[in-house]
């Protein structure tokens, strides 16, 4: 088995029974770029910086009937 990358956290699609576990997944901060108002490059124009953002996403209570889903232990992959 080996651990599970990070990043992963903020693709696809995660299913749990408990919703408080869920709670911290779906607020945090994204990087975005986007023209600065307070820095400019010699010519003028603004520089793109990066900025962090707060998001919050949506937690949605789901039924799954699915006969054969695979199962993972948290934070491990099949090797």
């Amino acid at each position: 088995m080996k651990s599970i990358d990070a990043d992963i956290d903020t693709i696809g699609f995660w299913f749990t029974s408990d919703f408080q576990s869920a709670k911290p997944f779906a607020i945090g901060t994204e990087t975005v770029f986007e023209k600065s108002t307070t820095e400019f490059w010699e010519d003028g124009e603004p520089k793109v910086i990066q900025v962090k953002k707060s998001v919050s996403r949506f937690i949605y209570k789901v039924f799954i009937d699915v006969p054969n889903l695979k199962f993972y232990d948290s934070a491990t992959v099949d090797s």
